[in-house]
């Protein structure tokens, strides 16, 4: 199983069913929920980049609306580069910036943030 977060930046450019439907067309979407990052849920789910000059920005663009957590029944791997192909999508751009997704950048990552994200749909 893999995780995917569509950020709220898609909300705002009104992207979410198109992502969603590109994530469809690799493997079935097992649950999906809806969140509004908290300050602690940056501060677990970006451990790695507190204290970075881009840290507060990054959690301000996480806390300003609704995210879109979702399971789905492929690997991390495969769940990287479809959210890297998205990003860069000639419909999307690559051009702003905040990315509109966000999938695991390693095993590790995706066992980590797994973990916080998808034990219970919150």
């Amino acid at each position: 199983m893999g995780l995917v977060i569509i950020k709220p930046d898609a909300f705002t450019r009104r992207l979410v069913g198109v992502i969603l439907t590109r994530l469809e067309t690799l493997s079935p979407i097992r649950k999906l929920y809806s969140h509004t990052f908290s300050p602690r849920d940056c501060d677990v789910h970006y451990k790695d980049h507190i204290g970075r000059s881009y840290y507060g920005a990054l959690c301000d663009h996480m806390q300003s609306g609704t995210s879109l957590i979702l399971e789905i029944n492929a690997d991390w791997h495969t769940l990287r580069v479809a959210a890297l192909e998205i990003r860069c999508s000639t419909l999307m751009g690559c051009e702003g910036p905040k990315n509109l997704i966000h999938a695991p950048d390693s095993e590790d990552a995706e066992a980590r943030e797994s973990t916080y994200w998808l034990p219970v749909a919150r």
